[in-house]
């Protein structure tokens, strides 16, 4: 991963690598502070190849530092969400046997009751050790080549204990992804980039280290607020914004004359809406493009604003060196994916995605939703995000998930959440009628409960396992 950087720093030394609040570092100051942090944890805190450190914190330019230091002394390096209870950072530490770790401060309380000070440094000034005085340290200490580690993030916290997913952050494995993003994307003609997803997930970190070795201005903040993720974009007139639907929604609720210089919004980390798709070729023109991955496979599908434009259910075609196949004798079934830039275990390997999907004529994928929420009712198999599809079909429907829930004569049925747009009143029956013949009637919804928000995981996502 160190390699990336080091490219970088040689080809654009003096080009702005990230910013923050006001603060910014060159690729030359990026990389002279990744080296110096390095040899010191080498040094001082014993860290070597085969030992495994965790990184818990937002996103920051301290928090990049720590990331390819950690890289370059070349030892696995995890990356913790930072909402973590401490009974899960717990078993995750123990788990994977972490014998270092870099936190945020705000994160000292629960650090601190299974780190020593000198198996931990804080990204602030408020502790003993911390990243903000070492990065500006210059250790006498070499550290010779060494074979990077993998960079591993955690999947699976949303509905269940938390799984990894690990992935050698090399050239080689970025060069397909990369070839898209450069030849469909035209990323490469673009400088800045904003990424509010955090790099603790495998979407944050794809954008991250791949602006990285385009050479990209890097603009960071260590939370999402429509607002000011609006003002952001205007003031430094972006040019590409990283982010999930959710963020895509509220900027467009909040501002969407100040996203009107963007020329590239990225979407992953969660489905697209129909009905988001079309506001946003509305209010924007054709600039929205879904990426979509999972954290074993990485990137491998892409939907282009004419695809997503003429389907807005689609999640885009498979990118070239990616292998696409339904497991299944029926046209919907489990979506498996084959690429040579998997995780280790599942490189050149048929990958099960969890997702339910169908592949058209034209090669265009739709997702029907996770296997894991679909429901047999009276016998029949029932996918929820089909008749979340309906919904927000409805003028009145801001915001919808479904789930299914126990019934005592079918088995299962749906049950709809469902968040009105402002201003507007529509009761449970009135809904359901509009519904009766828009959907089957194995798809009509046994309860319809209206809420005023959901609740989210940090990447934006709604969070299944808080409504059920």
């Amino acid at each position: 991963m160190n390699l990336l950087l080091y490219f970088s720093a040689k080809m654009y030394p003096q080009q702005t690598a990230i910013q923050q609040e006001g603060r910014h570092l060159n690729y030359a100051q990026l990389h002279q502070k990744v080296t110096n942090l390095a040899a010191h944890i080498a040094q001082i805190n014993k860290l070597n190849v085969g030992n495994r450190a965790a990184i818990l914190a937002k996103n920051s330019i301290e928090t990049t530092i720590a990331l390819f230091a950690l890289s370059r002394i070349g030892v696995d390096v995890y990356l913790l969400n930072p909402e973590m209870s401490l009974s899960q950072l717990k078993k995750t530490c123990f788990r994977h046997k972490i014998d270092f770790i870099i936190y945020d401060n705000d994160q000292h309380e629960k650090v601190s009751t299974m780190f020593s000070d000198n198996r931990s440094i804080a990204l602030t000034e408020n502790a003993s050790a911390s990243i903000e005085q070492l990065m500006h340290q210059t250790s006498h200490q070499k550290i010779g080549t060494r074979k990077a580690g993998n960079v591993v993030v955690l999947t699976g916290g949303t509905t269940g204990d938390f799984k990894t997913a690990d992935r050698q952050q090399s050239i080689s494995n970025f060069l397909h992804p990369l070839v898209a993003l450069i030849d469909q994307v035209q990323l490469n003609a673009f400088q800045s980039v904003y990424i509010p997803t955090p790099i603790y997930h495998g979407f944050g970190l794809a954008a991250l280290t791949i602006s990285i070795l385009l050479g990209k201005e890097i603009h960071l903040t260590k939370g999402f607020n429509a607002k000011s993720a609006c003002a952001l974009i205007e003031r430094e007139n972006i040019d590409v914004v990283t982010l999930v639907p959710i963020m895509l929604h509220r900027m467009l609720n909040e501002n969407p004359a100040s996203l009107k210089k963007l020329k590239r919004i990225l979407s992953g980390g969660a489905t697209l809406d129909p009905r988001l798709v079309s506001k946003s070729a509305k209010l924007l023109g054709p600039k929205l493009y879904n990426l979509y991955g999972t954290s074993e496979v990485g990137f491998c599908v892409l939907g282009l604003p004419e695809d997503l434009i003429s389907n807005p259910t689609t999640i885009g075609k498979p990118i070239n060196g990616v292998q696409l196949r339904i497991n299944s004798k029926e046209a919907i079934g489990m979506l498996e994916i084959k690429c040579n830039w998997a995780m280790k275990s599942q490189v050149n390997k048929w990958s099960p995605t969890g997702d339910l999907a169908t592949i058209d004529a034209n090669k265009l994928v739709y997702l029907k939703g996770r296997s894991d929420r679909m429901i047999v009712s009276g016998g029949e198999n029932v996918y929820p995000k089909d008749l979340e599809d309906v919904l927000y079909l409805h003028e009145y429907v801001d915001l919808a998930s479904v789930i299914g829930i126990p019934d005592e004569a079918f088995g299962q049925r749906l049950k709809a959440f469902v968040k009105l747009t402002s201003n507007q009143a529509i009761t449970e029956t009135e809904l359901l009628d509009w519904l009766k013949p828009r959907v089957a009637r194995y798809q009509l919804p046994a309860k319809i409960e209206f809420v005023d928000a959901f609740p989210l995981t940090s990447i934006g996502k709604v969070d299944l396992k808080a409504l059920n």
